[in-house]
């Protein structure tokens, strides 16, 4: 007795009932053809029994796995339920079959129209792109210096990708090569005309960058796009646990970049001063999650995203570029501020972001304090303050920066030679040229790495500066200074400057800078001792005025008058 017949002939006199009974009995039988399924689940759907269409569609795609009939009516029956990922992915499926299909693409038009993808909808569509209404967009010029902080992303494996959109389907698909990024690349992707991802890890399993991402799960999304309360309520928390996590590393002084891919997916980024091994990264980014606020609500945390599991070992995974514009839903990823809102200036904004030191990862990893703050409005450690205390033209300078202004090469100099060289990582010279417009914290590195050792002297600084010294107090007196070139430093850290003999020697100097400094010194000469004489006679004149009058110049020094000249005692 064929059941299959007998209920479509029951259904079709209107004997539901008994329709009911002999599919809910016999629908998945075993042994029946692909069109039989097929036609159960027909018999399903007419009957108001969802789930069991479901599962006749999919016996028969498991009789036959690409049965074009049983991939479209399952796709429309997902679509009809709610479930747009299902149904985008069988829609396409069905496309690759019978491209030409006009129902199918109305059908994934409608379902990337729900699900918010607007690339995808127009390549189905084949819309063009309307003239832009309102205020215009203009585009960033970029240089090769505006580039330069991404080669960062470019230090990985020679080996790049790219998102683009079938022009059949609109689906997105990856496109692997085998060469390295290029600036011209890496320019587009800024600009948003193409979409690229890079592999971190180089060839000796080292990382520059690393990140945390913070999200809803696709699928989930995907299942709940019709709920458009839902999937608000859903972006806000995502929202507020990533901005709870990007005030949790400020918190713990580490410099990151949070950067909002879309409404539900963030990426919190690190970046290292230096290359370390994965390993390494991968250890720090799991202490720091467990720093941060639990996530609720279905949201999760992914702490590793530079590799996956695969079988015994792991697969390398590419890394879309930040600042990108998804040619999927068209929407700019951004960095943003600790209130939610975009950065005002997004490359400004990266150029100056700190990298980490590798030292400062291991410190962290073993449960250290990191102490380093960035953008510390005029709050400098006790090594810095004092300076700008003792020597007034550091200070001036020092306001300058702090007030955002433009330094010249001398300016910059100066504060290189004098605050550079206080500490080994560099703190406090980018503390102090944080607030400058053109603060790139990439350049200022390199170019503090290649540093010479030698503090700038006073008399570089009034020859530099000679205004500046003129208005203010500069006229510095260095007790102890043990025969050490006059120079700021001596006011903080003695030892960083050597005696000036040790620098007057061809061995520290070329003839030519030597010559000059010669000359430099004569000049200095011949100054220092028109000071002298204005000295003594000043002095000659207030101490003959009071005979047997001394001067105390310290515990064991004092300067006195006799038989016509200046003395100094030592007891």
């Amino acid at each position: 007795m064929n059941h299959l017949f007998t209920a479509e002939e029951l259904l079709a006199r209107g004997e539901e009932e008994k329709a009911r009974n002999l599919v809910l009995r016999y629908r998945l039988w075993p042994g029946q053809r692909a069109s039989e399924y097929l036609r159960w689940g027909a018999l399903c759907e007419d009957l108001a029994l969802p789930k069991q269409a479901m599962e006749c569609y999919r016996k028969a795609l498991e009789v036959s796995r690409d049965y074009p009939q049983a991939i479209w009516a399952l796709a429309k029956l997902c679509y009809e339920l709610g479930d747009l990922d299902a149904a985008k992915r069988l829609t396409r499926r069905f496309l690759q079959k019978e491209p030409d299909n006009s129902s199918a693409r109305e059908l994934l038009a409608r379902i990337y129209q729900e699900l918010g993808e607007v690339g995808s909808y127009a390549v189905i569509t084949q819309e063009k792109d309307e003239k832009p209404h309102g205020p215009r967009y203009f585009p960033p010029s970029l240089g090769k210096k505006d580039l330069e902080p991404f080669d960062i992303f470019l230090e990985g494996r020679r080996a790049h990708g790219e998102l683009i959109l079938s022009q059949n389907t609109g689906s997105p698909m990856f496109l692997y090569r085998e060469a390295a990024l290029n600036l011209d690349k890496l320019k587009e992707h800024l600009e948003g005309k193409r979409y690229f991802a890079v592999y971190p890890i180089d060839e000796d399993k080292r990382t520059r960058v690393a990140f945390i991402s913070i999200q809803i799960p696709e699928r989930e999304r995907a299942r709940h796009a019709r709920l458009k309360s839902w999937l608000y309520l859903k972006s806000q928390i995502v929202k507020d646990i990533a901005l709870s996590a990007y005030k949790r590393v400020n918190q713990e002084n580490l410099p990151a970049a949070l950067e909002a891919v879309s409404p539900y997916y963030f990426r919190l980024w690190f970046f290292f001063a230096e290359p370390i091994h994965f390993l390494w990264a991968k250890r720090f980014l799991k202490a720091l999650t467990n720093k941060l606020p639990y996530p609720e609500e279905g949201i999760i945390y992914r702490d590793w995203n530079l590799t996956r599991p695969v079988g015994l070992g792991w697969r390398e995974q590419a890394v879309f570029l930040p600042l990108g514009l998804n040619p999927v839903n068209r929407t700019r990823a951004m960095f943003m501020d600790e209130y939610g809102e975009p950065q005002p200036e997004q490359l400004t904004f990266f150029k100056k972001l700190r990298h980490l030191t590798f030292s400062e990862i291991k410190t962290f990893c073993r449960g250290g304090e990191l102490r380093f703050e960035v953008r510390t409005a005029r709050l400098f450690d006790e090594l810095l303050s004092r300076l700008c205390e003792s020597c007034a033209l550091i200070k001036a300078l020092v306001q300058k920066a702090q007030a955002g202004r433009l330094l010249s090469r001398e300016e910059k100099l100066a504060l290189f030679l004098t605050i550079g060289l206080l500490d080994q990582d560099g703190r406090l010279l980018h503390e102090v040229l944080y607030p400058c417009p053109d603060y790139r914290f990439a350049k200022i590195e390199r170019q503090r790495r290649g540093l010479p050792k030698n503090p700038v002297s006073c008399y570089k600084l009034r020859a530099w500066f000679p205004a500046l010294a003129a208005s203010l107090p500069c006229h510095c007196v260095f007790e102890n200074a043990q025969e050490r070139y006059p120079s700021p430093l001596l006011h903080v850290s003695p030892i960083l400057v050597p005696p000036e003999e040790e620098t007057l020697t061809l061995e520290y100097r070329t003839p030519k800078e030597l010559a000059r400094r010669y000359c430099f010194y004569l000049n200095e000469k011949e100054r220092l001792e028109r000071k002298i004489a204005r000295a003594e006679r000043e002095l000659t004149e207030y101490l003959r005025a009071r005979p047997g009058k001394k001067i105390k110049l310290s515990e064991n020094a004092f300067l006195t008058y006799e038989d016509g000249k200046l003395k100094v005692e030592q007891n």
